[in-house]
């Protein structure tokens, strides 16, 4: 069967269907290569909250999910597979996160880069200094919030962060920690876009 053709792939599956009816769902199913990609992100999606940097991992498989992809799912990359290497590891590996404790306070630390956003939060637990992760959270950024300068993506992931985390930290001691110094200024900014005034008061609540 050509290549390309707009009716190709439903003419393949039910033929397949067909010819494989009396096993089907016993010992083989019948598949379209994007549809088992989706749906391997869609399980490894209800655990990225245990692997940091989910977002990164995934981006080379979440990028073929985007209807304006043109990849030959016959002949995946070398980041491809890679990347499905390093999330079917990550599914496999224990995390070592912490409880929440009620009353101890948070670190929040947030970073930003030109895909994706992502934090951790950890809290205080009972040796000094000893501050395990709670959980890690990943964002990948659409296309308009890409155009975003750096000092807008670091204060968007800022901002992300503590309304993904409100059930978290809400009514508790929390600090936000951050590699970006410019954002330092943002609170004493007296001009600033309407984006930054927005997200300068969203924080501010």
């Amino acid at each position: 069967m050509p290549f390309r053709l707009k009716g190709a792939p439903a003419t393949f599956q039910r033929a397949l269907d067909i010819i494989l009816s009396g096993v089907r769902w016993q010992i083989c199913l019948v598949y379209l290569d994007d549809v088992i990609v989706r749906s391997f992100l869609g399980a490894c999606n209800v655990y990225r909250r245990f692997v940091k940097g989910f977002s990164k991992i995934a981006r080379p498989l979440t990028d073929i999910t985007r209807k304006d992809s043109d990849h030959d799912f016959d002949n995946p990359t070398k980041v491809q597979l890679q990347a499905f290497e390093s999330l079917k590891a990550a599914m496999i590996s224990p995390p070592i996160l912490a409880l929440p404790r009620y009353g101890r306070p948070y670190l929040l630390d947030t970073d930003a880069s030109a895909y994706q956003l992502g934090c951790t939060l950890l809290q205080e637990h009972d040796e000094p200094n000893d501050w395990p992760p709670v959980g890690y959270w990943s964002y990948s950024l659409s296309d308009s919030e890409r155009n975003y300068s750096a000092t807008e993506r670091e204060c968007f992931a800022v901002v992300w962060a503590v309304r993904t985390l409100r059930p978290y930290i809400e009514g508790t001691k929390f600090t936000v920690r951050t590699d970006h110094d410019a954002l330092r200024w943002l609170m004493s900014l007296t001009e600033s876009s309407g984006r930054l005034t927005r997200w300068r008061l969203r924080l501010a609540e």
